[in-house]
């Protein structure tokens, strides 16, 4: 993985976001270890620390492994499948760099509800919400169906 990250950052100067796979049971010190060696990897490759965003599911074991990587380590943390505004600032509350909403499985979760546009509205509010209180961690939004529903959130980073 670090090879092939490595290889595209030749072409593609620039953060490169990488993966770690993370098991329903793993706890906060397993992703923690799988994170430090991942980042290790690049290096050994290398690629500077400040290169390499690695992405976490933001479960509380994740947010809790966040926590430690960036206070410890210094490793820049993607925290992913982000659910609304709450969660979302306790993930800037232990440091995330970036923070990702997936669209579509928010709206689901939400039309699900009864509520069918307040998924759109959380990731809008969490966008005003950090823009407000100059929070430095990024929000991105994944899981589009029509790149036109981009221009939904101004403001967002990616």
């Amino acid at each position: 993985l670090a090879e092939y990250g490595a290889a595209l950052m030749e072409q593609n100067p620039g953060q490169h976001f990488t993966f770690i796979n993370v098991k329903q049971d793993a706890t906060s010190d397993m992703i923690a270890r799988r994170a430090r060696r991942l980042v290790q990897s690049f290096q050994d490759k290398g690629v500077a620390k400040d290169k390499v965003i690695v992405s976490i599911p933001a479960t509380e074991q994740g947010v809790h492994a966040t926590r430690i990587l960036v206070k410890e380590d210094g490793i820049l943390v993607n925290l992913a499948m982000v659910a609304g505004m709450s969660h979302a600032a306790v993930c800037a509350e232990v440091g995330a760099t970036w923070i990702t909403f997936h669209l579509d499985r928010l709206e689901k979760v939400y039309e699900d509800r009864g509520e069918p546009s307040q998924g759109i509205k959380a990731i809008q509010n969490t966008i005003a919400l950090f823009d407000m209180h100059n929070i430095e961690t990024k929000v991105m939004i994944s899981g589009f169906r029509d790149v036109r529903r981009v221009l939904e959130f101004p403001g967002a980073h990616g």
